[in-house]
């Protein structure tokens, strides 16, 4: 299994701003079609016809990207348990998710997998090559009038590997949860085992 490189990883998160990009816009003259045909008068039919290619044009690539991606996750899965005797699950994963980022946690064979973009960027390291990990988060800061509002987002877990090759990769985590799995990240690597493994 070929490690990405960061050449790899531009490439896939090029491809999916891209592709979210698109979607937006078709999204848009969807709606705006939608919209159309819900408050228009008497349209010609030619514009129904429109109308009706935008809007199933936008429900069949939204669903091409959904198949599609989740084809290529399932396949990047069972390609990283074949080269590392590893049996990460996608139907009983152990790990976090966040956008397109995926991580899984095999405690049996004592392996962390990071997923980017849906199966397109994947890595798979032993427990003991994650040697610390920290949240990282962004901050916006509002002023109005005299008040000043702080509001984070973006949270991200940033593990920092034994490894010259990838030092560090950084994974989407939701905003409430960044802490816990930061938590369960520390007894997880330390041979904690789940519930159901005791």
């Amino acid at each position: 299994m070929k490690r990405p490189t960061q050449s790899d990883l531009n490439s896939a998160a090029s491809t999916n701003t891209l592709t979210t990009l698109f979607g937006s816009l078709l999204f848009l003259a969807a709606a705006v079609a939608a919209f159309g045909l819900m408050v228009g008068e008497e349209a010609r039919w030619d514009d129904k016809v429109t109308a009706y290619l935008l809007i199933g044009g936008f429900i069949a690539w939204f669903m091409y990207l959904v198949r599609s991606g989740n084809s290529r996750m399932k396949s990047a899965v069972e390609e990283a348990n074949k080269a590392h005797g590893s049996n990460f699950r996608l139907d009983k994963a152990f790990g976090f998710s966040s956008g397109t980022d995926l991580v899984m946690f095999d405690t049996e064979a004592k392996k962390i997998m990071f997923n980017k973009f849906r199966g397109k960027c994947v890595w798979v390291f032993d427990f003991a090559q994650v040697s610390k990990w920290t949240i990282l988060w962004k901050e916006e800061l509002k002023v109005q009038g005299n008040t000043v509002t702080t509001k984070t987002n973006n949270y991200e877990i940033q593990f920092f590997l034994d490894d010259l090759e990838t030092p560090t990769i950084t994974m989407g985590v939701g905003k409430y949860s960044a802490d816990d799995w930061s938590h369960k990240i520390g007894l997880i690597l330390s041979g904690q085992k789940l519930p159901d493994q005791k």
